[in-house]
């Protein structure tokens, strides 16, 4: 769900952390960060995650931890690789 942070004018009014919506600058949610302004929400990239909502930048989505994977954009949690594979490495 979204949280409103302000009655803002524009979206220029919207700090890291928040985007512009109906009116408000409200936190983006967990899986994406924004960058503030009229930037909008971009999603955490495959390979990565983040359960916090008001990512600021790219850095605040998490690498999945060896053994994990995440193959879709935008997500909350990291996935078990499957039986018989591996995934050595973070992503």
């Amino acid at each position: 769900r979204f949280f409103h942070l302000t009655n803002a004018q524009s979206c220029n009014d919207c700090g890291a952390g928040t985007h512009f919506d109906s009116g408000s600058c409200v936190q983006c949610n967990g899986g994406s960060y924004c960058l503030g302004a009229c930037n909008g929400t971009a999603p955490c990239p495959h390979g990565t995650y983040s359960t916090s909502p008001g990512g600021v930048n790219e850095a605040s989505c998490t690498p999945c931890a060896p053994g994990k994977y995440q193959s879709n954009y935008g997500q909350v949690s990291c996935d078990d690789c499957p039986a018989g594979s591996y995934c050595p490495t973070s992503g």
